[in-house]
This record gives C-alpha cells, sequence and structure tokens, in this order.
C-alpha cells in the first residue's frame, strides 16, 4: 500500500538504492486555465475518466498538485462564484493509503454518498496549533472521532469516483485557522464556504507539506522487504511504515545512545525497538540504526 504524504513508495529497485520522492517531482498545474487553452476534443467535466484526460494532457503520468486559490469556474461547472480553498493531488490511484502531515486529534470523520460533486468520506484533524487540515475524497478511514494521530498516521485510502462524489481519484487537502472561520468547519461545502465569508480562515497547506518533506530520511542498509519507509519527524520520533499499512511511531532519545538503547512505541505499546546511533566514515555522517525481531533499518537524515 503506498502512503502519501507525499507519495513515498518507489519502484522496488529505487527503494532498494534509497532513492526518495521529494516535492520538487509533483508537477504544480492550473487545471482552469489548462482547460480555456486546450484545443483538443471537447471535454465532459462531470465525467471521472475526462477530469483524468484533463489532467494526464497537463502532467502526463507525474504527479501533480493545484487547486488553492485557483478559479475553477469554467472547468468545473457550478463553482462559478468561487476559489477553490484547498490543495489538490491528482495522479493518485484507488487504495492509495494517506497519511496525517500533523500530530493531531481526529474531531470529524464524515461520509458524503452524493453521487455528483460530493466528498466521498472527509477526516478533519486539530493540530495542537488549533489549525484544522481536512482530508477529503477519502474510502475506508482508519480512524475515529477523538484518536490522536502523529506524522504518518494512516488516515484512510484514496476513493474511486464510486464513493467519491463521482470525482477522479485525487485527494482535497485543506488548512483551516480555527480561530479565524466564519462557518463550522464540517459545514464547509466541497471546498468552499459561503460567499460573504470566502477564504475566511483558509492557509496554504504547501508549508507544511514541504516541512514533511524535510522530515524524510535516507535509508542506508538494512532494507526489509516489510519496510515501505522511514520519517524523521524530529529529533525524538521516528515513524516506520510497513508494506502492509501499519506504522510504528517511536519515542526515541539518541543522546547518549552510541550503545544499545531503547525507542519506545507509542503506536504498538510492548513493541519497542532497539536503537543505536554511531559515525559512518564511509558515509562521513552519522547513522541511526532500529531493529525489532529481525528487522533491522539504518538511515540517515536526507539532505538536501
Amino acid at each position: 500500500m503506498d502512503l502519501l504524504f507525499p507519495k513515498l513508495l518507489l519502484e522496488e529497485e529505487h527503494l532498494t538504492k534509497g532513492v526518495v520522492n521529494d516535492l520538487s517531482q509533483w508537477i504544480k498545474v492550473d487545471l482552469d486555465e489548462a482547460y480555456q487553452k486546450r484545443t483538443g476534443p471537447a471535454l465532459d467535466m462531470s465525467n471521472p475518466e475526462d477530469q483524468q484526460k484533463l489532467i494526464r494532457e497537463v502532467s502526463g503520468d507525474k504527479l501533480c498538485y493545484g487547486g488553492f486559490l485557483e478559479d475553477r469556474s469554467a472547468v468545473w461547472k457550478g463553482f462559478e462564484s468561487g476559489r477553490h480553498l484547498g490543495v489538490d493531488f491528482n495522479n493518485l490511484r484507488p487504495g492509495e493509503a494517506v497519511g496525517s502531515i500533523v500530530t493531531g486529534k481526529v474531531t470529524h470523520v464524515i461520509k458524503d454518498d452524493t453521487k455528483q460533486n460530493g466528498w466521498g468520506t472527509r477526516v478533519i484533524v486539530l493540530t495542537e496549533s488549533d489549525m484544522y487540515l481536512l482530508y477529503a475524497h477519502l474510502t475506508k478511514p482508519q480512524v475515529a472521532v477523538g484518536d490522536t494521530v502523529y506524522p504518518g498516521r494512516v488516515l484512510g485510502e484514496i476513493a474511486p469516483p464510486e464513493t467519491n462524489g463521482g470525482w477522479f481519484p485525487h485527494l482535497h487537502l485543506q488548512m483551516m485557522d480555527k480561530d479565524s472561520l466564519k462557518v463550522p468547519v464540517d459545514h464547509v461545502n466541497l471546498g468552499y464556504e459561503d460567499k460573504e465569508n470566502q477564504g475566511a480562515g483558509i492557509l496554504d497547506p504547501m508549508e507544511l507539506i514541504s516541512d514533511w518533506e524535510k522530515n524524510r530520511v535516507k535509508l542506508v542498509s538494512g532494507i526489509n522487504k516489510d519496510v515501505v519507509s522511514v520519517m524523521w519527524i524530529c529529533l525524538g520520533k521516528v515513524c516506520i511504515h510497513f508494506s502492509d499499512g501499519k506504522w510504528d511511531y517511536l519515542d526515541a532519545d539518541w543522546r547518549g545512545s552510541l550503545n544499545m538503547a531503547r525507542a519506545f512505541n507509542l503506536s504498538r505499546p510492548g513493541l519497542d525497538w532497539a536503537m543505536s546511533c554511531g559515525r559512518d566514515d564511509a558515509l562521513h555522517q552519522y547513522v541511526y540504526s532500529l531493529s525489532r525481531g529481525d528487522i533491522t533499518v539504518k538511515f540517515s537524515p536526507l539532505r538536501k
């Protein structure tokens, strides 16, 4: 199961070489502008297949994103009165897992069965700094209201058009300042607030995603087929993702851990990891090691 944010799982041969995605591999697009300028056969933009055709005309099969404050009046009929208040991530496949990019508490898990222009399932997380993160067009939610989530915690999966309000498979991510919103967060409709309060409290989430990118690490050795990726959340927090969709969120105090120490498993208590770190003279950097059972992962901070 692939994991966003952003897409972390690459071709297996790339993964074994320690190659990882970065945000520069995502193409920023303005679909409304592309739609107005195109000269090809007419597209029915209520049809998910034609929606996907437009995206592929602009980006090929590469991952693309766009939509924050984008005018959607031409490409999406019925949205003439406002601008898109989230960011859409496109060229995704149904079933891909969506991970939280923040620490926070789940405030809403809302299912929308609307066949045309609906949400699918949306998950809303309130951060410790009173920012709402709304993840929309999902299916199979894996969290419940009241759950505490950490960066990398799987929230749900990308939904197909049949359960996604008739949209092509994509993720809508929206960030909102709790204190500045003029309408209840669960009343925010399809990325648009009511006309009088349009944009109140809405922020561009791309800075958060850039921070997420900086936290990734490079796998050095000990690649295990069950381990998808490792995220360096901060000095004392590490998130390990597995191919079956499970994850371990570790509290790891690396200070003085040149000898073996213990990394406490916050997501699955009792399944703690052994940890150590040391200087690798060949790599000219410190290498961090985590092991549990027959799994050992060595990694270093990814330097841009």
